[in-house]
């Protein structure tokens, strides 16, 4: 089977404009559709780089791959647009190399940049119009490995890190035209930086067996991660010059240089608590997240971006009404709810920008696929509602809905996957 898919993820927001364009989540979808919480979850079937101490838990080689499809409500004082856009977000895939480590590689987006806005005015009784297109984005290819150091009957202890590299362009447009019976060519500038280096981040987590309850088995994780951030490799590109119709009339500046992009540190750490009832096979997850950026920090090409520190938090749970059914479509589903809410990087007109969303999802396994493991294998769907913007007055408000749909795929019965062949 073949098919075709584009790589570079991309948005309709006037507010990727700034920095590096909208962050884009590095969870998988079990995670976004849990209000996006992801430090503190270690699941032995789902890839989760965000967090790379995960890695040591997974108890079969897994595949993981998600499309996205994404719609954008702009409104202002000029009116409402819609904007879609659809792609690939990720795949990765993890494997266990033995009792204690495991491992990852796969490819996450990082950020988006897309936008296309215009406006009217008048210059020495010529009506002029300006038009601004942006474009690009970051992406991160990584590999990953973690150690269980402690594990016994009531306890776990796991680290890991990732090594990535990080690559993509980001590219801004402007046009001024005139009138066609004008005798002023259209003037044009075009921005272009290819930002690629390699970056780390470390994460860690710790499991606990809590005491229990007749029934009900309960257990505690807590998991933190940390981004060393640093200079990326950045090569700007500048022509500008005017244009007679579509044909380059003159050039006036084109010129090219080097240096680096500043990224600052993040960091971020969540504590989940799980409960598991023996007699009825029910299982509930719930989580809380926290992360901080210190964006306020972040230069390109040694000039400040006038960025803030942003910061977030999230809140989200999953249930599953039977861990042991295998057939029955509405007891083999988890059911999968939550909430975030945070500040953005962005400063506009001296206004934060905070952005909030509510999310829903489901895991539907694939229990007749002859998995590894009856519950390995499955199909997720995520739905994200959000808004940016919502109470600044004079700035554009965004409302976003994000459809995910993510397979996770697991060796099958006759499969085997990185398994060593053995021989009586």
């Amino acid at each position: 089977m073949s098919f075709c898919a584009q790589g570079q993820a991309t948005t309709n927001s006037p507010y990727s404009f700034y920095g590096l364009g909208d962050r884009v989540s590095e969870g998988m979808v079990r995670s976004i559709s849990m209000g996006d919480t992801k430090y503190a979850i270690s699941d032995a079937f789902h890839l989760n780089p965000s967090n790379p101490a995960s890695y040591s838990n997974l108890k079969t080689t897994s595949f993981n791959i998600a499309l996205h499809y994404q719609v954008n409500n702009l409104t202002s004082n000029a009116g409402t647009q819609r904007y879609d856009v659809a792609g690939m977000r990720y795949f990765g895939l993890g494997m266990p190399i033995s009792k204690r480590f495991g491992a990852a590689l796969g490819l996450t987006p990082m950020t988006q940049m897309g936008y296309d806005m215009d406006a009217t005015g008048a210059t020495e009784n010529e009506s002029v119009r300006s038009i601004y297109t942006g474009e690009g984005g970051l992406s991160r290819v990584f590999i990953g490995l973690s150690y269980e150091l402690l594990t016994d009957s009531v306890q776990s202890l796991r680290v890991g890190s990732n090594l990535s590299y990080i690559f993509g362009p980001l590219e801004y447009n402007s046009q001024t035209r005139f009138p066609e019976n004008s005798s002023t060519f259209t003037s044009f500038r075009r921005t272009r930086y290819n930002l690629s280096d390699i970056s780390a981040d470390f994460g860690v987590q710790y499991r606990r067996d809590l005491a229990r309850k007749r029934h009900l088995d309960r257990y505690v994780i807590v998991g933190a991660t940390y981004n060393l951030g640093g200079d990326m490799r950045t090569r700007s590109e500048v022509f500008a010059g005017s244009l007679d119709g579509n044909i380059i009339k003159d050039t006036v500046v084109f010129t090219q240089d080097t240096g680096n992009t500043y990224i600052p540190h993040r960091f971020g750490g969540g504590v989940g608590m799980e409960f598991y009832n023996r007699n009825t096979k029910r299982r509930l997850f719930i989580n809380a997240d926290v992360e901080y950026g210190a964006w306020s920090q972040m230069t390109r090409l040694g000039e400040n971006q006038n960025l803030q520190d942003s910061w977030r938090t999230a809140f989200g749970m999953e249930f599953t009404p039977d861990d042991d059914a295998i057939r029955g479509l509405f007891k083999i589903m988890s059911y999968r709810a939550g909430a975030h809410y945070g500040k953005t990087y962005l400063n506009v007109n001296n206004q934060d920008i905070f952005d909030y969303g509510i999310t829903f999802g489901l895991g539907i396994p694939l229990v007749k696929s002859k998995s590894a493991y009856a519950r390995s294998s499955s199909i997720n769907i995520s739905y994200e509602f959000g808004e940016r913007a919502y109470d600044n007055t004079g700035l554009i408000s965004e409302q976003y809905s994000n459809f995910l749909v993510g397979i996770v795929l697991t060796p099958s019965f006759w499969d085997r996957w990185f398994q060593k062949r053995k021989i009586n």
